[in-house]
C-alpha cells in the first residue's frame, strides 16, 4: 500500500423496520482493542487479536476490508504483490510461481506471507499457503507467518510495514429475525522485524477451568458456560523454547468487564471472570497474550477465552443441590432438599438438555452418564427451576 492516514469508521442502525412497522433501538459500537499496532517476526507465524466487547450483547461477525482514504467508501488502491520467474533450488531443480499467486496486494492478502511448495524436481511450484494467513470471522483472530523483511530500509519506503483492516458486523434479533444494527471499520498496522533466533512462545492449549475447589481440564477454544453473578476461574500456563526467558502473561486488550488476572510468574496465571449481573446472555471473548523478554521486540502470542454468560438456568435465590462426588468420573448421586419424586435436567456447557432424570421418594437422584458423554462442565437443575448445580465430569479414558 501507499501512504495513508489511519482511520476508524463506526455506523449505527437505531431505527429498524420490521413489515411497516419502526422502532427505535438503543444501541452503542463494539469496542475493540486499544492497541491497533502489532510487531511480528518474520519466518514465524503470529496469533493476533483484535476481538471485541459489545455492551449490547449484539452478535458480532468479523470481515476483511479494504482501507479507506475518505467517507463514501473512497478506498485505497493497493500496491503489486512482490514476484519472482523462479528460483534455483538445485543444479537440476527450480522453483516456479503458482498461477493461484497473488498480484496485487488485497483485503484477503494483506501481507507477504509464506507459500506452500509443491511437485517434484526439476520443477517445483509455489502456492498460498493456507497457514501463511488466516482470518477468524467468529472471533477477529488472524494468524500471520510473514515470508518477506527487508533489512535497513529506509521508513519512508513502506517495507515491512503492511494495513490489515477488519470490519465488525453487528446483528440482533428483532421480531424473531437477525438484522444488522451497526458496524465498526478499524485499520490495524503490522510491523515485521527481523527476531534473530528467538522462537515465539505458546500459550499452552489445555486450560484448567475451576468452580470453587473442583477442576477440569479442557481444550483452550472450548467454550466455557458461566452464570451471571457467580464468580469461575482459569488456570493458564506458558511455555518458551528459548532456556532462561521470563514471561508473563497479561489482559493487554481486554474490554469484558469482572475480569482480572492473577499472574504471579514462571508462565502461569490464573484468570478470574464474574459476569456483571446486567451482562447480557451471550458470548463473551477475553484475549490473554503471553510475552517473553527477548529479542529487540518481545516474541508474544494471544489466544481467545470464549465464555457463555447465561441467567436462564437459575435465579439468585436458587438452592444448590448436594452431588456426591465431584468432580466425577462415571456415576454421580444427588440430594434435592425436598422429598418426593420430582425431575432433574442435566444440561451441557451451552445450554443444551442432555437428559431428564427422576428422583427417588426420598429425592435422591443417581446418573450414569455413558463414556460418549464428553468430560466438561454440566449443570442439573431441577425441575422447578428452585434448585441448581454445576458438575464437573473429568476425563472418562
Amino acid at each position: 500500500m501507499g501512504q495513508a492516514t489511519f482511520r476508524y469508521e463506526a455506523a449505527l442502525n437505531n431505527q429498524i423496520t420490521t413489515g411497516s412497522t419502526m422502532q427505535t433501538i438503543v444501541n452503542s459500537s463494539p469496542v475493540s482493542p486499544s492497541n491497533p499496532a502489532f510487531f511480528i517476526p518474520w519466518k514465524q507465524a503470529s496469533l493476533l487479536s483484535n476481538t471485541a466487547f459489545d455492551a449490547d450483547g449484539d452478535s458480532l461477525v468479523y470481515s476483511l476490508d479494504q482501507p479507506i482514504s475518505a467517507c463514501g467508501n473512497v478506498y485505497v488502491s493497493y500496491k503489486p504483490y512482490p514476484s519472482f520467474t523462479q528460483v534455483q533450488l538445485s543444479p537440476n531443480c527450480y522453483l516456479l510461481p503458482g498461477s493461484t499467486l497473488p498480484a496485487m496486494f488485497s483485503a484477503t492478502n494483506p501481507v507477504v506471507v509464506r507459500g506452500d511448495i509443491t511437485g517434484n524436481c526439476p520443477s517445483r511450484t509455489l502456492v498460498p499457503s493456507p497457514n501463511g494467513f488466516a482470518f477468524d470471522a467468529t472471533t477477529g483472530a488472524l494468524l500471520v507467518d510473514p515470508s518477506r523483511y527487508v533489512a535497513n530500509s529506509p521508513s519512508a519506503d513502506g517495507e515491512n510495514k503492511y494495513v490489515v483492516v477488519v470490519k465488525i458486523t453487528e446483528y440482533r434479533k428483532i421480531s424473531g429475525s437477525y438484522v444488522v444494527v451497526g458496524s465498526t471499520r478499524r485499520d490495524l498496522f503490522v510491523t515485521v522485524y527481523d527476531c534473530g533466533t528467538n522462537q515465539m512462545l505458546t500459550l499452552t492449549r489445555t486450560i484448567g477451568v475451576q468452580v470453587g475447589t473442583s477442576q477440569v481440564q479442557q481444550p483452550i477454544g472450548m467454550p466455557i458456560p458461566v452464570l451471571a453473578g457467580e464468580p469461575i476461574s482459569v488456570n493458564l500456563t506458558a511455555t518458551d523454547r528459548n532456556p532462561g526467558q521470563t514471561l508473563t502473561l497479561s489482559l493487554m486488550h481486554n474490554n469484558v468487564p469482572g475480569v482480572t488476572l492473577q499472574n504471579p510468574g514462571s508462565g502461569v496465571a490464573r484468570l478470574n471472570f464474574t459476569p456483571p449481573l446486567r451482562l447480557p446472555n451471550g458470548l463473551y471473548r477475553v484475549p490473554v497474550t503471553v510475552e517473553d523478554n527477548a529479542c529487540p521486540l518481545r516474541g508474544n502470542e494471544t489466544q481467545l477465552l470464549t465464555f457463555r454468560v447465561h441467567r436462564t438456568l437459575a435465579t439468585r435465590a436458587a438452592t444448590t443441590i448436594a452431588a456426591y462426588p465431584t468432580p466425577f468420573t462415571s456415576e454421580v448421586q444427588f440430594q434435592l432438599t425436598k422429598s418426593g419424586v420430582q425431575q432433574l435436567g442435566v444440561y451441557d456447557q451451552l445450554g443444551r438438555l442432555v437428559t431428564t432424570l427422576r428422583s427417588q421418594a426420598d429425592g435422591s437422584v443417581r446418573w450414569q452418564p455413558g463414556t460418549e458423554l464428553p468430560a466438561g462442565l454440566y449443570f442439573a437443575r431441577s425441575g422447578d427451576g428452585s434448585q441448581l448445580i454445576r458438575l464437573l465430569r473429568s476425563d472418562t479414558k
